[in-house]
């Protein structure tokens, strides 16, 4: 069920203590609760840095397992309450680790969190955010086929405590067993074309697909790509999505100025043909033009922004200040990339999955706005109507610092995009570390990140997450289901790629509850 409504999350990084111990196998908890965060590293190359935060009404008692690619923990578990508001942010482990390692945060009630992974050299970085359920397929939207270039890494865990699955790869021309994991909290990080397909792909390998378990155990990944060449420190992360859509947002692109490019992908997951639309936006909303791309069956439309006009003999329309695309069927993923150009040195890449949903009030949770760190956020209003929106910075604390009207007439459809920085008219709050927007209309958005000193060296991008939740669980029947008064029963919407099912949605305003 959509992954879309379950995952905002929101960063804190967890004040870990965490002292270096025995591995201990075969560990569990009693929680209801769980992030997934399915690559990690805490070793002489790279850092990665937990954040957590608490967008609840009450407290919230969390604990940390970091975890091995054979299922043990490398240290003791770290445990801790996190008050309502709180955010924490805190590199995983102050020990140095058997890496790549992955990160379960188990709670009582709903955290929201991200993962920020940072090369020790101070060249690369990338942002992700976990998942907040297990899954019996996710989609790999992007495995690099210019091997001699890119290196496309991919981080698979079969998250259930006591499961064990059959993990295959289908790339829609074949089956691929893959090796692991194969046992229950089990690891398996790999680079494609050397560990997968023995240094060279299939003439039909089609740059991305699908993995997915016959085994009971369900299963959570992330990827990253990363440039081969010594001089060119380029590295992106990518959430693996588990559903299809008919529509993705991508709120903000850059394609001129002489430094930044815009690259966005589409892929189709029908086994038919698959009308795209794209449309070109204007900042205030104003829909400048589109173009129709016929996308074959299990295939990757692959572009930079301004080519997808361009390349189907039309202007790429000036002044168009984001995209949308959108098809007849739920049969789309998509994402974006952000890169400097040749002419800049290719220093910076970030990768962006492709929103899929809006909400009224969306966090930006990692900001960092001094002389040595850079934070810009997009949105924009995809409802119908004119809306209000204000947005409100915040300490770890919970506490809110200022608050400022961003427009009381933001247009459907219209745009904002800027640094925090110019946000608060070069006077943010001191403390601030999170962000929330709080809109009278749907909102999408994303941010990025990046450091300043001794100079701009790498940037990392998120989708920006929901401040509260609305819970999605698969398989339940409608017998299953007590109705308490507080809960809708909807029927799943029909897709085969993610099970079919019913949705049982929370209606409290905050905080999740579920049905094992």
């Amino acid at each position: 069920m959509k992954r879309k409504i379950l995952f905002f999350v929101l960063l804190v990084l967890i004040s870990l203590n965490i002292k270096a111990g025995n591995n201990v196998k075969n560990f569990s908890d009693s929680y209801n609760y769980h992030l997934y965060f399915p690559l990690a590293f805490c070793d002489s190359t790279y850092t990665s840095y937990l954040g957590l935060v608490n967008l609840t009404d009450s407290t919230v008692q969390y604990v940390i397992h970091i975890v091995d690619h054979n299922g043990n923990k490398l240290v003791s578990d770290v445990t801790g309450n996190l008050n309502s508001g709180n955010r924490i942010y805190k590199k995983i482990c102050d020990t140095q680790l058997n890496s790549p390692c992955w990160v379960m945060v188990s709670s009582d009630k709903f955290l929201s969190g991200y993962m920020n992974t940072v090369s020790n050299d101070l060249t690369e970085s990338y942002f992700y955010l976990p998942d907040t359920g297990l899954y019996k397929s996710i989609y790999i939207p992007h495995i690099a086929p210019e091997t001699n270039y890119w290196y496309t890494y991919t981080s698979l865990i079969d998250g259930d405590f006591t499961q064990t699955a059959s993990p295959y790869f289908d790339y829609f021309s074949d089956l691929v067993t893959l090796p692991s994991p194969t046992a229950p909290l089990n690891q398996y990080y790999f680079e494609w074309v050397s560990d997968i397909f023995n240094e060279t792909f299939p003439d039909n390998m089609r740059g991305w697909g699908k993995i997915y378990t016959t085994g009971n155990a369900t299963l959570s990944g992330m990827e990253t790509f990363k440039v081969k060449q010594d001089d060119i420190y380029n590295v992106a992360g990518l959430s693996l999505p588990s559903e299809l859509t008919d529509t993705l947002y991508f709120p903000h692109i850059h394609v001129e100025g002489g430094y930044w490019w815009t690259g966005i992908a589409v892929n189709n997951a029908a086994e038919t043909t698959n009308p795209v639309t794209f449309h070109a936006m204007a900042a205030d909303g104003t829909e400048l033009g589109s173009v129709i791309w016929i996308i074959d069956p299990y295939t990757k439309l692959v572009k930079l922004a301004q080519n997808i006009w361009t390349d189907k003999g039309k202007d790429f329309p000036e002044g168009t200040a984001w995209i949308k695309a959108t098809c007849n069927e739920q049969k789309i993923i998509g994402y974006e990339l952000f890169g400097t150009l040749e002419s800049q040195g290719r220093r910076l890449l970030a990768g962006l999955n492709a929103a899929t949903e809006g909400y009224k009030e969306l966090v930006f949770p990692h900001v960092q706005s001094n002389d040595n760190f850079w934070t810009g956020i997009a949105f924009v209003n995809i409802g119908n109507n004119t809306a209000t929106v204000t947005a409100t910075a915040y300490n770890n604390e919970g506490k809110e610092l200022k608050t400022l009207t961003i427009s009381e007439s933001f247009n459907p459809n219209q745009k904002f995009v800027n640094t925090v920085k110019n946000m608060f008219n070069n006077e943010v709050p001191d403390g601030t570390t999170y962000i929330k927007v709080s809109s009278t209309q749907k909102i999408v958005g994303f941010e990025i990140w990046g450091n300043l000193t001794p100079e701009q060296d790498y940037i990392s991008g998120m989708l920006a997450v929901p401040s509260s939740y609305i819970s999605f669980k698969e398989g339940f029947e409608d017998t299953n289901v007590i109705d308490s008064g507080q809960w809708t029963i909807v029927k799943a919407k029909d897709n085969i790629y993610s099970g079919n099912g019913w949705e049982v949605a929370s209606n409290l305003s905050t905080g999740i509850q579920t049905f094992a």
